[in-house]
Parts: structure tokens; sequence; C-alpha cells
């Protein structure tokens, strides 16, 4: 009976370790895609910029 009860807490204690290694693993991905899809959108703004000076190039020239 005390063999159970120590297999059964190391069980538990191992069920619980990977349960808090998953959840930092998803923490990490999550942050990591977060940070890519911030990178992402500052690709976007500085192209949306370029365009914009251009277009206000194109507008100042037709004025």
């Amino acid at each position: 009976m005390k063999k159970r009860i120590v297999l059964v807490a190391g069980l538990i204690t191992l069920f619980n370790s990977f349960t808090v290694h998953a959840q930092e693993n998803t923490s990490s991905f999550d942050r990591s895609q977060a940070e890519e899809a911030l990178s992402d959108l500052n690709v976007q703004l500085k192209e949306l910029q370029l365009e914009n000076e251009e277009l206000q190039d194109q507008l100042s020239e037709i004025e």
C-alpha cells in the first residue's frame, strides 16, 4: 500500500512537471509568434510610409 502511494505521488509530480513545462513552451511560442507578427507589421508600416511619400510627391506635382 505504501509503495502504491509513493508511486501515485511520483506520477502526480511527474505529470505536474510536464504540465508546467508545456505551459512554459506555450508561453514562449506565443511570445515568439507575437514578436514575428510585430516585426511583419513594422515592415508593412515602412512600406506604406514610403508609398504615402511617393503619392504625396505625385500629388504635389499634379497641383
